[in-house]
């Protein structure tokens, strides 16, 4: 199973330059997985730290990307992991 949305989708995600804006970075992630999700409906839920999730909204063009998401660094972490947050913020779709 995939560690990270960027391997489970095939995607070259770098980091982002020193110099360049986050905002940028974000856009230019988003335009990444908009490419590989334009056919899709499923649900779309943000994972990482809180204080980027209202950058990423702003960056977003994906539809389907719900509110809310799964705070904190969630490498690995499934539904049915004791870690999870309560109750978790995502299900298989």
């Amino acid at each position: 199973m995939p560690k990270t949305l960027a391997s489970a989708l095939n995607l070259e995600v770098r980091q982002p330059r020193p110099d360049e804006p986050i905002i940028e970075y974000l856009r230019t992630l988003d335009a990444a997985l908009h490419e590989m999700l334009r056919e899709e409906s499923a649900p779309f839920v943000l994972a990482g730290v809180e204080y980027l999730w209202p950058l990423y909204r702003a960056a977003n063009t994906y539809p389907h990307l719900i509110e809310g998401g799964v705070a904190g660094k969630p490498q690995g972490l499934r539904p049915d992991d004791e870690d999870a947050p309560e109750p978790c913020a995502y299900q298989p779709f």
